[in-house]
């Protein structure tokens, strides 16, 4: 049976560091939200936004994307990844990504999304991108044999997506050079800033 893969987009953080809301913070002229947003679609994938509802300011003017509320806020990005997963049929597997990723490309999207697809990866709970040897856990494709362990670690209070990838079974991927801007993110004004004289 031919799997989906589905861009999840983090959406739902406090933005603490960035002290607004950091997926309308606006880069090269749009939103960071839009900006990712954007790229997912030109790479042919469907969109969900967790962490939102259909009428937040952002989202009601986005055409064929998805909201979807968290189910239980303040659990971080383990929450919204178990949001996500709960509302994928067993035919989708969720590639999931903060909002907070600028630099992120339609090509970087494809090349994940086609990993994804792979027979060498089928027996896997997910496949993860991994930078200089460190995993990126936020730019990485999950499966719905995941729930029950996300749900024990949600149980125990354990939040890491580092420590979910080292107890789940995972293929981690050497990110291609070409790609490696895709995952610089900015949690801070400064960050961004760097970002943009970058760019």
């Amino acid at each position: 049976m031919q799997k989906q893969v589905v861009v999840a987009v983090l959406a739902g953080g406090g933005s603490v560091r960035m002290g607004t809301d950091k997926a309308m913070v606006e880069f090269e002229g749009e939103t960071l939200l839009a900006r990712i947003t954007g790229a997912a679609m030109a790479a042919g994938l469907p969109v969900w936004i967790i962490g939102r509802s259909a009428d937040d300011t952002g989202i009601a003017e986005m055409e064929d994307v998805v909201a979807i509320p968290d189910e239980a806020p303040g659990l971080g990005p383990l929450g919204g990844l178990a949001t996500a997963l709960r509302r994928a049929a067993d035919t989708i597997e969720v590639l999931l990504v903060p909002c907070d990723l600028p630099l992120i490309t339609p090509a970087a999207f494809q090349w994940l999304a086609s990993l994804a697809k792979s027979e060498k990866t089928a027996a896997a709970d997910g496949i993860v991108a991994a930078w200089r040897g460190n995993p990126e856990p936020l730019f990485a494709v999950y499966r719905r044999s995941l729930l029950p362990m996300i749900d024990r670690h949600i149980a125990m209070r354990r939040l890491s997506m580092v420590d979910l990838i080292k107890t789940g079974a995972f293929v981690q991927v050497p990110l291609p050079v070409e790609h490696a801007t895709a995952v610089k993110d900015a949690d801070t004004p400064d960050e961004l800033k760097d970002l943009m004289r970058g760019f």
